[in-house]
């Protein structure tokens, strides 16, 4: 692989983006730019290095990538998916970073991209966002947990993965609705410690 899209450069776009320039600082990464004024956080990312091409068009230089993140809000994202399906390559692999799982992976079978879609989410963060938060060590030892589907190839999964490992993370498998119930659970445990001790 050479050619990486991103679409969002928030503080999980933009660390991925990162960690990925990291590793390989030879890799053609492009961002896609939804706006028609200048956006600043883009341009800052191509000045230090981090983006080598920003499009307005999805159609140039998505066309050619090989791996494109998700990185918009989860709704957004299922709406990229339609954008996408006309112009990328078939062995393109698409991820997303979303949160839940279920209503994107419910999008793709729709659309029928089930081969070029895995599901992503890291388990990382912050209280801060935004691109200038970013960083390519978030990533570093962070669980990153992927949700094939059915008709996923073995190797687009290995190709993914390797790159996971290479930015530093910790690639898990999961099964969507496994995932959503998971995160579910660990994003209620806070609020049911919190209102015990203030009882």
């Amino acid at each position: 692989i050479n050619k990486i899209g991103c679409i969002g450069l928030g503080i999980i776009g933009g660390s991925i983006a990162s960690a990925i320039k990291n590793a390989h600082p030879n890799m053609l990464i492009y961002a896609y730019d939804h706006s028609e004024k200048s956006n600043k956080d883009l341009d800052d990312a191509r000045s230090e290095g981090v983006l080598d091409y920003i499009t307005r068009d999805l159609a140039i230089g998505f066309s050619e990538c090989d791996i494109i993140f998700l990185c918009a809000p989860v709704m957004a994202n299922i709406s990229y998916l339609k954008e996408l399906k006309p112009i990328i390559k078939p062995d393109c692999i698409i991820t997303d970073v979303g949160s839940v799982k279920s209503n994107i992976h419910e999008a793709v079978e729709k659309l029928n991209m089930q081969k070029v879609f895995i599901g992503g989410h890291p388990m990382t963060g912050s209280d801060k966002t935004g691109y200038h938060n970013s960083y390519a060590l978030l990533m570093e030892n962070a669980y990153y947990i992927l949700t094939p589907t059915s008709m996923t190839p073995d190797s687009n999964l290995d190709i993914l993965g390797k790159l996971l490992e290479e930015m530093g993370s910790i690639p898990i498998i999961l099964d969507p609705k496994e995932h959503d119930e998971i995160t579910a659970a660990i994003s209620h445990l806070p609020h049911i410690i919190a209102a015990q001790l203030v009882n």
